[in-house]
C-alpha cells in the first residue's frame, strides 16, 4: 500500500542482509494512485558498505521514502516510465536501464597525456627491438629433441618435479600489518586494492601467509585456469589463508624463469589433473600434489634470456595502459558533458 514506512522498508531491505548480489524489491498496488506508471528507484549509490555486509543507511531508505511517496524523477535516482516505454526494452523492469549512475569524471592533464604517450610509443619500440635481438642471440640450435613423458625437449634440457625446487611458507601476519594482495589468472601476484578498488579481506588478517619478495602464491581453487604468480613487490603482503604459499629452495632455477613457466599454458593440464572438487569452477589443487608437478629445466643462460624476453613482454604490457589513458581522455575531450 501506500503506508510505507521506515520500519517497513527495513524488513524489506532486510532480506538482503546474506547475500552479496544486488537485489530488486517489486512493490504492486493496485489502487495506486498513478495508473500506466511505473517508478523505477536505481538506489545502489546509497548503499554504505559495513562490516559484514553493506547496508541502507536511515538516511537512504528514507531518500527512498521521499520518492516513492511524491512519485517524481530525480536525476541519476529515479524515474517515472509509462508502459510504452518499458515496450521498448521489451518489458525489462530493470532500474539500471532507465536510471544511469551519475559518471564520475576524470580530470586529465592533455599535455602530459599526450607526451606520456609518446614516452611509452618510444619506449615499446625499443622492447621490441629488445625482443628481437634476444631472439636472434640464442646460437644454439635445438634440431635433436627428445620425448620425455608428454614434452618434448631439447636433449641438454632436463624435467625435475617442484618439490625438488621449492618448498611450502606457512608464515603468519599475526599482529604485523602489511598491504593485502591477490592472485588471479590475468595480474598474478597484485595488491588486493588494485584489483578490487578496495579491501574485501577479513577485518582479522592475524592468520594470513606472509608472502615476502621473490615468493610465489597460488589460488588452490582457481590453480585450474592459473591462478598463480610471484610477489614482484619490493616489500612483503599478506593474502588469504586458504591461499598456497611456497619459495625457492633450488639455485639451479632462475625465480623469474620458473614464473613464467609456472604461469604459461604448458601446465594448464597439470593444475587441472591435480584439482579435485564436484564444483567444476571450485576444485581444490592440494600442494602436495602441486609438488609432483614437473616442469622444463633449460641451461642457466637459457633461463636467463627466456626471463629477459618475459620481463620486456610484460613491460609492453603496462604501456597499453597509457594508451588505454589516451583513449579515455579522448572521449572526454571530445564528450565533455558525459
Amino acid at each position: 500500500d501506500d503506508n510505507i514506512n521506515l520500519r517497513k522498508c527495513k524488513l524489506i531491505f532486510g532480506i538482503y542482509y546474506n547475500t552479496d548480489a544486488p537485489g530488486i524489491v517489486l512493490l504492486i498496488n493496485k489502487n495506486k494512485r498513478f495508473k500506466k506508471e511505473i517508478l523505477l528507484i536505481n538506489a545502489s549509490e546509497e548503499v554504505n558498505e559495513g562490516k559484514p555486509k553493506s547496508f541502507l543507511s536511515n538516511e537512504g531508505i528514507n531518500k527512498i521514502l521521499d520518492v516513492y511517496t511524491s512519485w517524481k524523477n530525480v536525476d541519476f535516482f529515479s524515474k517515472v516510465v509509462t508502459l510504452d516505454e518499458t515496450r521498448t526494452f521489451d518489458y525489462n523492469l530493470r532500474p539500471s536501464r532507465y536510471v544511469y549512475k551519475k559518471v564520475k569524471r576524470e580530470i586529465f592533464q592533455w599535455d602530459k597525456i599526450i607526451s606520456d604517450y609518446q614516452t611509452a610509443l618510444s619506449e615499446s619500440n625499443q622492447l621490441i627491438a629488445n625482443i628481437d635481438r634476444i631472439l636472434n642471440s640464442s646460437n644454439e640450435k635445438h634440431t635433436k629433441l627428445k620425448q620425455v613423458g608428454r614434452w618434448m625437449l631439447p636433449q641438454h634440457w632436463e624435467l625435475r618435479e617442484l618439490r625438488e625446487l621449492v618448498e611450502e611458507h606457512e608464515e603468519r601476519a599475526k599482529e604485523q600489518d602489511f598491504e593485502i594482495l591477490s592472485c588471479s589468472k590475468i595480474f598474478g601476484v597484485i595488491l588486493q586494492k588494485e584489483k578490487f578498488n578496495s579491501r574485501v579481506a577479513s577485518a582479522n588478517t592475524r592468520k594470513y601467509k606472509v608472502v615476502h619478495p621473490g615468493m610465489f602464491v597460488y589460488d588452490p581453487m582457481l590453480l585450474w585456469d592459473g591462478s598463480i604468480g610471484c610477489n614482484n613487490y619490493n616489500f612483503p603482503g599478506i593474502v588469504s589463508p586458504v591461499y598456497s604459499v611456497f619459495k625457492v629452495i633450488n639455485e639451479s632455477v632462475n625465480p623469474r624463469y620458473l614464473e613464467y613457466i609456472l604461469q604459461s599454458p604448458f601446465l594448464i593440464p597439470d593444475y587441472i589433473a591435480i584439482s579435485d572438487g564436484t564444483n567444476r569452477r571450485r576444485k581444490k589443487a592440494k600442494f602436495k600434489d602441486f609438488l609432483s608437478i614437473v616442469i622444463p629445466i633449460p641451461s642457466s643462460n637459457e633461463q636467463k634470456m627466456i626471463s629477459h624476453l618475459g620481463e620486456n613482454v610484460d613491460r609492453i604490457k603496462r604501456l597499453e595502459v597509457k594508451s588505454e589513458e589516451l583513449l579515455r581522455a579522448f572521449f572526454h575531450k571530445m564528450f565533455p558533458e558525459v
